[in-house]
């Protein structure tokens, strides 16, 4: 069987998820010694930007401007609202060359190799579901804010 990790990376004009899919690329090739494919519809901005070589497939998905709105916040302070192009995300398992595919998000941060362990996994889907409390005390309102998250 082969593995291999998956990422998607649609920029919306506000965040440059081609540019941390180069970055998260190298960590997977460096820690985790597997190819990646990339699926993005910004390929002639990777090809003309980067070395698409870091990929050892582009999947070229179809530009759309979906109204899919979130925030994006940058500390306590700064607030945006953007577009999140994540309608493909469940296309994943027709899109994947792989047997085995780790899917990641491209704002994820790999700094060992503990992910090898999920190709050794006996479940067909894993969902990280056990959240982890972070805290942060601000000085705008001298409260804490709990973030819960749900890791893949």
């Amino acid at each position: 069987m082969n593995k291999g990790a998956f990422v998607i990376a649609r920029n919306n004009g506000h965040i440059d998820y081609v540019k941390q899919a180069v970055f998260l690329a190298k960590r997977i090739k460096k820690y985790l010694d597997i190819p990646v494919t990339i699926a993005t519809d910004s390929a002639d901005y990777l090809k003309n930007t980067f070395d698409v070589n870091i990929f050892d497939n582009v999947i070229e998905l179809p530009y759309t401007d979906e109204k899919n709105l979130r925030y994006f916040f940058d500390g306590t302070l700064s607030k945006k609202t953007a577009s999140f192009k994540n309608a493909n995300r469940a296309n994943v398992y027709n899109l994947t060359p792989y047997d085995e595919t780790l899917l990641m998000d491209t704002d994820y941060i790999i700094s060992n190799d503990l992910f090898k362990s999920c190709f050794d996994s006996v479940s067909n889907f894993m969902l990280y579901k056990k959240p982890k409390v972070l805290l942060m005390k601000t000085k705008r309102n001298n409260g804490y804010y709990i973030f819960y998250k749900w890791w893949l």
